[in-house]
């Protein structure tokens, strides 16, 4: 039985030209790589009014090319190592206007004018819905010879005339110059930070091309990655992208925002040959890998065995994908782990110190207010804080230390961005206060370790007599400020959950237990001690510049706390509200 070849209708040029890239300009990709396959060095884009133009300098086209090929359904003019595998011609974009023109020229032969009359298209596709795509053909394309040039210049030259609505909206509302700097591997931007880099990098990879885009006059040489503000790390963090027989199947390169913040625009792309394949949602949606906003860089896919998909946001399913694609989403993991480890490790330390100066002027303006609740508790986030800067800072320390004993390997691109955000944070005006402040030197050799020093004698000896609780005056004896002031507090704490019936791993609710001082104390026998001082101390508590009413998990003192008088106040102030809590529950 003979086989029959079914017909091959004209509405397969409205499903190429508008249903593939309705919605979007991705359609004026496919012309500028058009432009890239045929060897152009230079493509210039031309907007004027309803009207749309491209040229490029590449090998051109001869009659039998342009009828065959570039209006041809489901051939090509590339080569098997150029990108349109796919081969949907001139159709990309006929949806978008009334009239597609082609002027194009072969080295040392004629020049050849084809015209696509699109609005004639819709007209009979709407009377004969089954034309065939060759009796179209006949009705809507016409190509002439235009005249024979011998010369060695070679150019394609379309022109887009009468741009629909919708068409002319997208454009509007499109920043053309972004667009085609991530579609298109336009030159490197000279105020890149790290342009040597990634030149040496990527090599010959991929062909620079030279855009220039004019809009109704203004004249744009594109770009890419221009730094404009952007303070990136030093560290350029490239790596190859190997099988596992071994082979480079791809790159992967980033740059990073050492400021900690999310870059306005940014993405990792997913390169094939110059073209950008897909959007910048590509990591997430199609690898399968966490990113962070504070990198843009490239994936680079350089295995030819991997076909890109008639979408042209994606590649055909094969076991070279699988295997690219698992690669590559290890190394992306990767850099999600660097920008993990500076949120906690690095920036990290500095936006909680940063947090602490806040709540030292909301402290200030509260006091003021006389707020004494809001006070306390955020003397009790500083408090948090503070400990969570000191435990980041000794972790940063020990990294460092990991790499001067050569525990971790510097040569990995990993490792040296983590060591410079390290030492950014350590050598943060913001850090650095708690570096120089803090009574247990976290820059001690003895890291860790309390640093002991002898209070003076009288101290003690004046704390032991006068102390009204005798277990309390027991627990003060050697050891340095804060170590004595965390006895007072550790005694008050376990004395207060004691009498008040509260768990040990319970918090305990201090604005109450204030409120119910006020209204029912009484001033214990002070044992010929001066009340005023006692009062003093207390209307200290209750303005909040002590911290002994603190979030009682919290065991850190403020900095004034280094000065023994007020570590003697404190624990006068512990006792006095010890001895106050003995009456009140025998009454």
């Amino acid at each position: 039985m003979e086989n029959v070849i079914p017909p091959v209708y004209a509405g397969i040029i409205d499903d190429i030209g508008r249903r593939l890239y309705s919605g979007n300009i991705t359609w004026l990709r496919e012309y500028v790589q058009n432009a890239i396959d045929g060897g152009s060095p230079f493509i210039k884009i031309k907007i004027h009014g309803n009207d749309l133009e491209i040229l490029d300098y590449g090998k051109g086209m001869d009659r039998e090319t342009l009828l065959k090929q570039a209006f041809g359904i489901g051939k090509s003019l590339k080569e098997k190592d150029e990108i349109g595998e796919l081969g949907i011609g001139m159709y990309a974009g006929s949806g978008i206007c009334d009239t597609l023109i082609v002027r194009t020229k072969m080295i040392k032969k004629k020049v050849y004018t084809a015209k696509l009359d699109m609005k004639e298209y819709r007209r009979i596709i709407g009377i004969e819905p089954r034309i065939t795509f060759s009796d179209m053909m006949e009705k809507i394309l016409k190509i002439e010879e235009d005249k024979i040039d011998d010369s060695e210049e070679s150019f394609t030259y379309l022109r887009f005339e009468g741009l629909n609505r919708d068409t002319l909206n997208l454009i509007g509302q499109t920043n053309l110059s972004e667009f085609l700097e991530y579609t298109l591997n336009v030159p490197i931007d000279g105020t890149f930070q790290h342009i040597d880099s990634l030149k040496k990098f990527m090599g010959n990879i991929s062909k620079e091309i030279s855009v220039i885009l004019d809009i109704d006059g203004k004249v744009t040489q594109i770009t890419k990655f221009r730094q404009n503000s952007i303070s990136f790390a030093d560290t350029f963090w490239s790596k190859d992208i190997v099988d596992d027989n071994d082979n480079i199947i791809g790159k992967v390169w980033a740059t990073y925002n050492k400021s900690g913040l999310a870059l306005p625009d940014a993405r990792i792309l997913v390169k094939r040959k110059g073209l950008t394949i897909g959007d910048e949602k590509i990591v997430e949606a199609r690898f399968k890998a966490k990113y962070s906003a504070r990198f843009y860089g490239e994936i680079i896919l350089l295995d030819d065995r991997v076909e890109i998909n008639t979408s042209r946001d994606w590649f055909v399913s094969s076991e070279y994908l699988t295997s690219f694609v698992e690669k590559a989403k290890a190394l992306l993991n990767e850099l999600y782990g660097i920008a993990d480890f500076d949120s906690k490790d690095a920036v990290g330390i500095i936006n909680l110190a940063k947090a602490n100066s806040r709540l030292e002027r909301r402290i200030v303006t509260n006091v003021k207010k006389k707020n004494t609740g809001l006070v306390v508790e955020e003397r009790g986030k500083i408090e948090k804080n503070k400990d969570k800067i000191y435990e980041k800072i000794r972790e940063a320390q020990e990294f460092k230390e990991k790499v001067e004993r050569g525990a971790i390997n510097t040569d990995d691109p990993t490792n040296q961005l983590k060591l410079e955000l390290v030492n950014r944070a350590l050598g943060s005006p913001e850090v650095k206060q708690y570096l120089e402040n803090e009574p247990n030197n976290v820059q001690s050799e003895n890291l860790g370790k309390p640093k002991k020093s002898a209070w003076p004698e009288i101290v003690i000896s004046f704390l032991k007599k006068n102390l009204i609780d005798k277990k309390l005056a027991e627990r003060i004896g050697d050891g340095d400020v804060k170590d004595t002031s965390d006895r007072a507090f550790t005694f008050i704490e376990q004395k207060l959950k004691q009498i008040l019936g509260i768990e040990e791993n319970k918090s305990i609710l201090f604005n109450e237990l204030l409120a119910k001082f006020k209204e029912n104390y009484k001033p214990p026998d002070l044992h010929g001690m001066d009340m005023k001082q006692y009062m003093q101390a207390f209307d200290g508590i209750l303005n909040g510049t002590h911290t002994i009413l603190r979030n009682p998990s919290n065991h850190s003192f403020m900095d004034d706390m280094n000065n023994s008088r007020y570590t003697m106040e404190i624990i006068l102030i512990a006792d006095f509200i010890v001895h106050w809590l003995d009456q009140w529950t025998s009454k």
